[in-house]
C-alpha cells in the first residue's frame, strides 16, 4: 500500500467515526460535538471503559486503550488524558477539584464502550472505537501530528 492509499484509509476511518458521532441523536443535556477541528491544537482525552466487561471488548479495542503508541503520542504532546472505568465517580461524594472536569465528561451518555472523548475546550468528538489506528487518527486530527 503506497503512502496516498494509507492516507486515504486513515481519512476514511476518521470520517466514518466523525459521521457516526456527529449524526447520532443527542440525549437531553448532552453537549454536541463538532465534526472537525478548525485547526489541530491542545486537547484533553478520556478513555471510558467497563472493567467488568474487558473480556467482551475485541483484542484491538483493548490494545488501543493500553497502546504504547497512543500513550507516547499523548505524553509527547503533553496532553492531559485519563482512562477511567465508567463507574469511577458513582460512589464519590466530593470530587476533588483536579478531577472535576473528568467527572463532568463522565456524566455524558455513551452508546457503547469502550469510548473515547477528545476536546479542545471549544469543540470535540466522542464515540466508540475499533483499534489503535483509529484512535491515533482521531488524536492526530484533533491534536496535530
Amino acid at each position: 500500500m503506497n503512502e496516498n492509499q494509507k492516507r486515504a484509509v486513515i481519512a476514511y476511518v476518521a470520517l466514518a467515526l466523525l459521521l457516526v458521532v456527529y449524526t447520532k441523536k443527542l440525549p437531553d443535556g448532552a453537549r454536541p460535538v463538532l465534526p472537525e477541528p478548525v485547526t489541530p491544537g491542545e486537547i484533553i482525552v478520556l478513555f471510558v471503559y467497563e472493567s467488568d466487561d474487558l473480556d467482551n471488548y475485541t483484542f484491538d479495542q483493548r490494545v488501543a486503550m493500553d497502546s504504547g503508541n497512543v500513550r507516547d503520542y499523548l505524553n509527547s504532546h503533553n496532553y492531559e488524558w485519563r482512562k477511567f472505568d465508567q463507574n469511577k465517580f458513582d460512589t464519590v461524594d466530593k470530587i476533588p477539584e483536579e478531577l472535576q472536569k473528568w467527572a463532568d465528561v463522565m456524566k455524558g451518555n455513551r452508546e457503547s464502550l469502550p469510548w473515547i472523548y477528545v476536546s479542545t475546550g471549544k469543540a470535540g468528538i466522542e464515540g466508540g472505537f475499533t483499534d489503535e489506528a483509529q484512535v491515533l487518527t482521531v488524536l492526530e486530527t484533533w491534536g496535530g501530528k
